[in-house]
């Protein structure tokens, strides 16, 4: 019951920053998106291909190349699990590459913690600032394929947003994650989910289950991990390639 408790306090403080971190960049966000749509016209990305082909566009790092001061302050260093995303490769992104389409109408900012570069790269408008991201494609194709599973039943795909994607050891840390959580591999996904029904109504029993059952019965089935936490809309699933199911309560 205690550890219950505990987790329950930690997945509340989880949420309100990411509800503090939106809440003080949203008008600098807005801003450079605006003028970045304006100047670029981007499609809806559906498939696999094009999935890969946008994070192709990105520079990839080796972990042993990226910034050692970027290491020390997200704290990959020394870790236990460091060697489960030292032969990984990040992507470089440059300024507004972030506002890019990379699932659906989902950007590549979308998945990014929302952490002080998150909120610098937003602070300077057309700005060359550099952020790095640790993203299994694996993952963006399951949550492509749950997009297409909704579109195909006529549901509303924008009812859904993301809580969270990548997160780095000391981001992970600092808003309550697991020690071990698949965010830190670029293996998960975090969603908050709306009115996915369109029946005016936010609800558990049908909009959250909706989306409990396209993920367990014809996306991440016995391949990974689904994370519900009782009393909210939120859902995580990840790609972890072992079956995994837990409850929060």
């Amino acid at each position: 019951m205690k550890h219950r408790i505990v987790m329950r306090f930690v997945f509340l403080f989880h949420i309100l920053f990411f509800i503090y971190s939106i809440s003080v960049t949203k008008g600098f966000s807005q801003n450079n998106e605006i003028s970045f749509l304006s100047s670029y016209k981007q499609k809806e990305i559906l498939t696999y291909a094009e999935i890969d082909s946008v994070l192709n566009t990105f520079q990839k790092i080796s972990y042993q190349q990226l910034d050692k001061e970027y290491l020390k302050t997200t704290c990959y260093i020394g870790r236990p699990d460091e060697y489960k995303v030292s032969n990984k490769s990040f992507y470089k992104l440059i300024g507004k590459d972030v506002f890019k389409n990379l699932v659906g109408k989902f950007t590549v900012n979308e998945f990014l913690p929302k952490d002080k570069h998150w909120k610098e790269n937003y602070n300077i408008a057309d700005s060359n600032y550099i952020q790095y991201f640790l993203i299994d494609a694996e993952v963006l194709h399951r949550f492509l394929d749950l997009i297409l599973w909704l579109n195909k039943s006529n549901y509303n795909v924008k009812a859904i947003k993301i809580m969270d994607g990548y997160r780095y050891p000391a981001f992970n840390s600092e808003t309550g994650g697991a020690s071990y959580s698949q965010h830190l591999y670029g293996k998960a996904i975090d969603i908050e989910i709306g009115d996915i029904n369109n029946d005016g109504i936010v609800d558990e029993k049908n909009d959250k289950n909706i989306i409990i059952d396209l993920l367990d019965k014809k996306i991440i089935k016995k391949a990974g991990g689904i994370g519900l936490y009782s009393g909210t809309q939120i859902v995580h699933f990840d790609t972890r390639g072992k079956y995994a199911r837990w409850d929060e309560q």
